[in-house]
């Protein structure tokens, strides 16, 4: 089946700012995901977050195999966080995904899709 791709030796930059005001805020404006974090104490957060995903398939199409076929998607959303201790973290988040499309990297015609609602559940464990 598909499966995400890397390409080989293609480095790229990601540039982005972190900013703490107080406390209370953070700013993490770094991608792949943007967020923007109001904390009520040290372990409970509520945050909006962002981004655009960019993502390359390789499939089969018609009699070929390993076709390129992008993914381009943007993201908007926020939800709650929660800190369990040092090492574990979870966050429950809602929002709307846009602008998404499919295009086969060596055809000029592309498929959009219609906008539609996300809902995630993330568990962090650290070391």
């Amino acid at each position: 089946g598909p499966h995400g791709a890397v390409v080989p030796g293609l480095v790229l930059p990601v540039v982005g700012l972190i900013y703490k005001p107080d406390a209370r805020w953070a700013f993490n404006l770094v991608p792949p995901r943007p967020t923007i974090n109001y904390y009520f104490n040290d372990r409970l957060a509520l945050f909006a977050e962002g981004g655009k995903s960019a993502l390359e398939f390789y499939v089969h199409k018609d009699d070929r195999k390993g076709v390129a076929l992008d993914y381009n998607a943007t993201r908007l959303g926020g939800g709650l966080e929660y800190k369990f201790n040092k090492f574990i973290q979870a966050s429950l988040s809602a929002g709307r995904i846009f602008s998404r499309s499919l295009k086969y990297a060596d055809s000029l015609g592309k498929v959009t899709i219609k906008p539609g609602a996300y809902t995630e559940f993330r568990v962090v464990i650290s070391q």
